[in-house]
């Protein structure tokens, strides 16, 4: 009787301290001095691009059609870190032709592009940073000259990187100063004028998991001499994996150039919205 009394009794203790837990397991340190990463890929591509795109500024979507075809990718990234700094490299091609009926193949999808950026901490999350870069295609609209039309640019500044705010997220903004130059057979007068002016840029990615992830940037910029000429481009894009090599890509490119001063009303391009989708399916490996 009196085992089932004292066994009553400790049910009706109240609970004790509880037993002490182990700290959370921090997250993993970011990799000091030098990384990299290569993405080659192949991929069957669906393009959509807005009417008119051929008198687009932009040469992206100056030289592409709407039109089902083939896409060879590759994206690098090549990135040094210290306690205190980082450098960060990102070297994007693309090079696709499209054949309809019995047509020759044509150029379709022609991109190049390689962006740096040196950022120096002053007190996290805000740094100082030097980015630099161009832009060019492979070939150009008239099959004639390679890197033509090429843009040119450098430019520094303040900044902010977030990193997880939400799992496995980034998000940085930046506001400096641009210089940036424009040649091109293509292009106008005043679009190969030495350009030099504010700029503003956003990006945000996130990596849900091993096979979903996505990003948003865009990048703004202008000149001192003339503000109301306003250069606006807008990326994004979907990334889903469904096996080891099979990837499905969404890509979205808007380009909006406001017209300068020196323009004159008759040439086109100018204050109106430039748009390319991408839809594509494809092998790739990541290494």
């Amino acid at each position: 009787m009196s085992s089932h009394l004292v066994t009553a009794a400790e049910q009706d203790l109240p609970p004790g301290p509880e037993a002490p837990q182990p700290p959370p397991i921090p997250a993993p340190a970011e990799l000091l001095g030098w990384t990299h990463q290569f993405h080659p890929g192949l991929f069957f591509t669906s393009v959509y691009v807005s009417d008119d795109a051929a008198s687009a500024p932009d040469p992206t979507i100056q030289g592409s059609a709407n039109s089902l075809s083939y896409r060879l990718v590759f994206d690098g990234a090549l990135a040094w870190r210290s306690d205190t700094a980082a450098l960060d490299q990102r070297l994007h091609l693309a090079y696709g032709q499209v054949r309809q009926a019995d047509a020759e193949w044509l150029e379709n999808i022609d991109e190049i592009r390689y962006d740096g950026i040196f950022r120096r901490d002053v007190a996290k999350p805000t740094f100082v940073y030097r980015a630099w870069g161009f832009e060019s295609v492979f070939t150009s609209a008239e099959d004639e000259h390679a890197f033509d039309p090429i843009r040119i640019f450098s430019s520094w500044g303040v900044g902010q990187l977030y990193k997880d705010l939400l799992p496995g997220d980034a998000l940085e903004w930046r506001l400096g100063v641009r210089v940036q130059k424009s040649w091109g057979s293509t292009l106008l007068p005043e679009q190969e004028d030495l350009l030099f002016g504010p700029e503003a840029f956003v990006r945000y990615e996130r990596t849900i998991d091993d096979l979903r992830s996505f990003f948003v940037m865009y990048e703004g910029w202008n000149e001192f001499s003339d503000l109301s000429h306003v250069t606006n481009t807008i990326t994004a894009g979907v990334k889903m994996r469904f096996a080891s090599h099979l990837t499905v890509e969404l890509g979205l490119r808007m380009y909006y150039e406001a017209r300068p001063e020196d323009a004159t009303p008759s040439e086109v391009g100018y204050s109106r919205w430039f748009i390319r989708q991408d839809s594509m399916i494809g092998v790739d490996v990541v290494f």
